[in-house]
């Protein structure tokens, strides 16, 4: 009830991730936090405004928890056949 089938597609990850690092930006700068994309050439097979919107949480929860001045990485690693999305911060 209520919940939505996902739309599976080919997504480019590069600009998934820059484009949902460019919407928290402002966020991150009001903390003098720095908030970088590792760049990928990598594609998936996902729903791409599901993937945006769990990438946005973790993103704005990295910049919520993070200290003054931290730092915050978003990026991904091929593993075998799967990929892992990751938010890493100080």
């Amino acid at each position: 009830l209520g919940k939505a089938a996902p739309e599976l597609q080919p997504v480019a990850l590069d600009p998934l991730l820059r484009d949902v690092v460019s919407g928290w930006r402002s966020h991150a700068e009001r903390k003098a936090q720095s908030v970088q994309v590792v760049g990928t050439r990598l594609t998936v097979g996902t729903d791409p405004r599901m993937l945006r919107t769990i990438l946005g949480n973790l993103i704005g929860n990295a910049i919520k928890y993070t200290p003054e001045g931290g730092r915050i990485l978003v990026g991904c690693r091929r593993r075998g056949a799967c990929v892992s999305l990751e938010v890493w911060d100080t």
